[in-house]
């Protein structure tokens, strides 16, 4: 009778661990596919429509740095904030990039989730936008 007793408690102590660690995880992350809350999701594109991967992202909040990240191979990325409020998202043209017409610093509200996109233009092309790129009609004209 002891020993049916010590394996039935065996077995029932196992299953509230295995419980226990399964809601752990779960809360830890607050979903299996990652952590929940407010989230800033960030676009960057070039004035040709073209997803700009490796591009740093910086992440403020009343002028305090949260995070500096980088896009992804879609020109995405999702950052975490740690609630909702309103957010400075700066996008940095890394090299062979410059500013288009979009600033490159925008203010998102953000009550769940926010999105936000910059277009940003590789140096020495275009798409007829004028505005970063000097008039050649101009150069070396009195």
């Amino acid at each position: 009778m002891v020993a049916s007793i010590s394996h039935l408690w065996r077995r029932r102590w196992a299953g509230m661990l295995l419980t226990a660690m399964a809601a752990g995880t779960i809360g830890a992350c607050g979903s299996p596919s990652g952590p929940s809350g407010p989230r800033l999701n960030v676009t960057v594109r070039d004035d040709a429509g073209v997803f700009i991967e490796r591009m740093p992202v910086v992440v403020r909040q009343a002028g305090v740095t949260l995070t500096t990240t980088r896009t992804d191979g879609r020109g995405q990325v999702a950052v975490a904030v740690p609630e909702a409020g309103s957010y400075e998202v700066q996008v940095v043209p890394r090299a062979g990039y410059q500013r288009g017409r979009d600033p490159l610093t925008k203010l998102v509200s953000v009550n769940g989730a926010g999105a936000v996109q910059f277009t940003v233009y590789r140096e020495g092309l275009s798409t007829g936008d004028s505005c970063n790129y000097p008039d050649p009609c101009a150069i070396g004209s009195p």
